[in-house]
């Protein structure tokens, strides 16, 4: 028998990795979109998108020596963007909000997964309700 090895990058891994985790579930890809988010996540990357990985690497340079868990490492940051960019692409928030939640004032929400049509709650926003 004769094997056959097939090189994969890190990157072509990662990727195969993501495809069937968010392939298995809305809910996953969600979690993984607000994990991303977490931290300085969001505001990296539109430093990212907005100057460059030069620039994008001078910026943070000054905060990563004090605080080093800070932000994402430039020779991450392209891959997390566009990883970013593809989730955020495939959810939108939905307004759900019922006839006796608009008389006590409450707002509901929901994401949903705009490829398969699937929504899950947000929760309530209970804010100017009649109860709080």
């Amino acid at each position: 028998m004769e094997s056959t090895k097939m090189k994969i990058t890190r990157r072509q891994l990662r990727g195969l990795i993501v495809e069937a985790v968010y392939a298995s579930s809305p809910q996953a890809a969600y979690d993984r979109l607000k994990s991303l988010e977490q931290g300085n996540g969001r505001y990296d990357i539109s430093i990212y998108q907005r100057f460059g990985l030069e620039r994008y690497a001078d910026i943070i340079r000054a905060d990563l020596e004090r605080r080093p868990q800070s932000h994402i490492p430039a020779n991450q940051i392209e891959e997390v963007a566009e990883e970013y960019e593809k989730l955020s692409k495939q959810f939108k928030r939905v307004n759900i909000t019922t006839q006796t939640d608009r008389r006590y004032g409450r707002k509901r929400y929901a994401m949903e997964h705009i490829p398969s049509g699937e929504q899950f709650s947000l929760g309530t926003d209970r804010k100017g309700s009649l109860g709080s």
